[in-house]
């Protein structure tokens, strides 16, 4: 686990034509995509979250399945008693783009091949783009898009947006970010992106999630119970066996 130091932080879009270009009105039923105005968030707590992406794992395969919108209250579930839950959109926003405010994971311009894929070829193993990491040490980011938690403090960022969130209602959990794999499809792929699908039912295979935890190091059992959940979520090659 990585710490992440609490304090003020100037996060966000400055490019106003990408906000424009992607903060437009939300449809029910359909694809949407916002992006954050740069905005301050105090983070009154500091925490940690998981140097890698999903089961945690440097060299062990992504799991193939993705993850849907339907899968993530079950993880939430098998993941009580390991100190861990999903990270929120303000926890993802703040480790991501950190103090320097990074558009990307390794800078503000887009480096091609550096977090993403040929498309027509598996990605590789988690941990396997040396060069996509944070100034904090955090790996992956870009390589796939993250679902996490919709808490209040993440929906007063959303509202930065200036764009009508009634038709999100009470959504419980968005998609955070971007996978460069396809270059800018109908959402970015910065760290200041969030994205919805239509349907929670469909499991997105460049969708995955991050895992956060209060500040301090947990107990030796605890983190037991967590290396045995993620060994079972690679043997089983997902996170919810239907």
């Amino acid at each position: 686990m990585v710490w992440v130091p609490g304090g003020v932080y100037e996060v966000g879009e400055t490019d106003t034509h990408i906000i424009r270009s992607y903060n437009l009105s939300i449809r029910p039923g359909t694809f949407w995509s916002l992006v954050i105005p740069r905005t301050r968030v105090v983070l009154q707590r500091p925490f940690c979250i998981a140097r890698y992406p999903g089961h945690g794992l440097p060299g062990k395969p992504w799991l193939a399945a993705g993850v849907s919108g339907d899968d993530l209250d079950d993880i939430e579930a098998q993941l009580k008693g390991t100190g861990r839950a999903l990270c929120t959109l303000e926890q993802l926003l703040v480790a991501a783009a950190g103090r320097e405010n990074r558009r990307y994971p390794y800078g503000d311009a887009p480096r091609p091949g550096v977090c993403d894929t040929d498309p027509d070829h598996p990605t590789r193993t988690v941990g396997g783009f040396p060069d996509c990491v944070t100034p904090l040490g955090i790996h992956d980011f870009q390589v796939r898009a993250t679902w996490c938690r919709l808490d209040a403090r993440s929906k007063k960022l959303l509202r930065h947006t200036r764009v009508d969130l009634r038709p999100l209602g009470s959504l419980p959990y968005v998609v955070w970010g971007g996978n460069a794999r396809y270059g800018e499809a109908f959402h970015a792929s910065s760290n200041f992106a969030v994205h919805g699908h239509p349907g929670t039912d469909y499991r997105y295979p460049d969708d995955d999630i991050r895992l956060c935890a209060p500040e301090g190091r947990p107990r030796a059992e605890v983190d037991a119970r967590m290396r045995r959940l993620a060994d079972q979520w690679v043997a089983q090659g997902q996170y919810v066996v239907p």
